[in-house]
């Protein structure tokens, strides 16, 4: 998911006069956040091409220190011209980015003394898998000034590597190095871009030549204008873009050698302080680590009594463990580990997603303009990317959403589980929420593009359960498919506060999930090392969706027959990313207000 902070609220030379009518001042207000964003853009090139705009395509991110420094300054200006907005003059909507405005500056504020705390490459990403990914799937070859930016921005990764190298020092200083269990998986990601044509002799290209090479195809360019272009792309990939790796790669095996077993945050300084800040973040809540954990456990035995039931109705004899040691030996469960069974995989995906949209009038009024595609992750990052993730479109409809599954491993993309992760990345899960978002006009721009985990990745879950009502998990295995996911995310609140609150082991973690879910330890492994690396964001889905359920429930029961499951999904959706209070808050002037009616 794409997560924006507040960094774009700076250098405001606002005249503060004396107060004036709400429209007025709501409409300076929105004028002033959108205005900061357009600066943010101008300082974020990357962020600006995932919008589809067309500032500074030949640059790359600044990941300096000295630019980290530079926009904290930034934040320490801007939180306090704005609150020298007179609030109470402001209409709701206003009030509202208001207070997002504010809390977002006060977690960057507050947030900066951990800058170093998160991994800068894991088996997850970072910039060695996440910047090829942005010049095949971001950067857009329309004209050839843009096949010209394409290089520009290759002979950017120098910079933008050496950068990461001093940040990842800087994080070693602090106390911080990656888990042993994850540099493989840097150094095979990092081959897989440099595998192949002009990096090797052969017939097979590299990922970024393939690119370069079919965009420039689509220009039609006179034949010796290509071979120019060739080779120049050729130079800059063997004598700046290779060479960022070689030395990435040696400041990688430098710090492996002082990686420990130890995984969770425990074991940074200041590390519980550290992840109870994570808990806040993600959670938008004031749990403890304690209370996530039993919340955990609570629903883990929920999820387990319903499948005990679903294995009774399947007539499977044996104990819950046996029905999962079945299913995931279960020949059936499976696509074939070939193109065929990749293909077969995407057709069902796409087969689930036209029978959803068929049933979305009855459950949703606000619906995105934008469309949503399928497709498999890319064959060069498959190792680094996760099991399946979202991407919003372009703000000027040049790329659709994305639903991307992770298809290098058939054992880890089981029949029973397409239909629900179908519905939570894509519809309608976060292509709803997100795209809907995006589109928003009456807001401000940063309003459209926050990220609170809690409700983004709740509303995802909390659609896994919704589907089922519109007529998904037709057959008893999808609807295990249900269970297991929301198992998934049961276990997550007991694994994530276990590794990290309470010193688990990272086997520890693995035991307690193959215990609870059918699919195979590879995937479960998978899922683990994810948690370790990332501390704190796998709780947001469960605690996000049991709040949306709970506020379902109370509209539905102050209500009664007035209550209309598309008007509630107007309110949980209608006003962007929000903390779960905030949520909480509009659902309940949403009751208030039908109650009038």
């Amino acid at each position: 998911m794409l997560r924006l902070s507040m960094l774009f609220l700076f250098l405001v030379s606002c005249s503060h006069s004396a107060p004036r009518d709400t429209a007025q001042e709501s409409q300076r207000f929105n004028e002033y956040l959108d205005k900061q964003f357009e600066e943010f853009l101008q300082l974020s090139p990357e962020t600006a091409a995932y919008f589809g705009r067309k500032e500074n395509t030949d640059k790359l991110n600044d990941r300096s220190q000295a630019f980290a420094e530079k926009m904290h300054e930034k934040d320490k200006k801007m939180l306090q011209e704005v609150q020298k907005f007179d609030v109470n003059a402001l209409d709701e909507q206003a009030r509202l980015s208001y207070e997002l405005a504010v809390l977002s500056l006060q977690n960057d504020l507050s947030g900066y003394q951990w800058r170093y705390y998160g991994y800068d490459l894991t088996q997850q990403g970072g910039i060695h898998s996440d910047l090829p990914t942005f010049m095949i799937n971001i950067h857009q070859v329309k004209t050839e000034k843009d096949l010209q930016d394409y290089i520009s921005r290759l002979k950017e990764f120098p910079r933008a590597f050496k950068e990461t190298s001093e940040s990842i020092y800087l994080s070693e200083k602090a106390g911080v190095i990656p888990p042993r269990f994850v540099y493989p998986s840097i150094y095979g990601a990092m081959d897989n871009v440099l595998t192949g044509m002009p990096f090797q002799k052969g017939k097979v290209n590299s990922p970024l030549w393939d690119d370069f090479k079919n965009k420039m195809a689509k220009l039609k360019l006179p034949a010796a204008k290509q071979k120019e272009y060739l080779a120049q792309v050729e130079d800059v990939l063997k004598n700046q873009v290779k060479p960022a790796y070689e030395q990435l790669r040696t400041v990688v095996k430098d710090l492996e050698t002082r990686a420990t077993n130890d995984d969770g945050a425990w074991k940074f300084p200041r590390g519980s302080e550290f992840y109870n800040m994570r808990l806040a973040r993600v959670t938008t809540t004031d749990l403890t680590a304690e209370q996530i954990h039993e919340m955990g456990l609570q629903n883990v035995a929920r999820l387990r009594a319903d499948m005990e039931k679903l294995k009774e109705k399947l007539k499977f004899k044996g104990t819950l463990q046996e029905f999962f040691k079945s299913v995931r030996k279960d020949a059936k469960q499976y696509y074939p580990q070939n193109e065929a069974g990749r293909k077969a995989y995407l057709q069902s995906s796409q087969k689930h997603l036209d029978q959803v949209m068929a049933k979305v009038p009855s459950y949703f009024r606000l619906l995105p303009k934008a469309k949503m595609v399928v497709k498999p992750v890319e064959k060069f990052r498959e190792e680094a990317a996760g099991k399946a993730f979202y991407e919003l479109p372009a703000e000027d409809g040049s790329r659709p959403g994305t639903y991307y599954v992770n298809l290098r491993n058939m054992k880890d993309a089981p029949k029973f589980e397409a239909e629900a992760l179908l519905y939570h990345e894509g519809v309608p899960g976060h292509h709803f929420q997100i795209a809907l978002a995006q589109e928003m006009k009456n807001l401000p721009q940063f309003r459209r593009y926050t990220h609170f985990t809690a409700y983004v990745e709740g509303w995802a879950l909390y659609t896994e359960r919704l589907a089922k009502e519109m007529g998904g998990y037709q057959n008893d295995y999808s609807e295990l498919g249900r269970l297991t996911m929301e198992m998934t995310r049961a276990c997550r609140l007991v694994v994530d506060s276990g590794i990290h609150a309470k010193q688990w082991t990272r086997q520890q973690a693995i035991d307690f999930m193959n215990a609870n879910l059918p699919v195979n330890e590879g995937m479960v492994v998978e899922q683990i090392e994810r948690y370790i690396v990332w501390p704190g964001q796998a709780t947001g889905y469960m605690v996000g969706m049991l709040k949306i359920v709970e506020l379902r429930e109370k509209a539905k029961t102050a209500l009664g027959e007035r209550f209309d499951i598309r008007d509630f999904h107007d309110v949980v959706l209608g006003s962007g990313a929000l903390p779960l209070g905030v949520l909480e808050s509009r659902v309940d002037q949403y009751i208030q207000k039908k109650k009038t009616i």
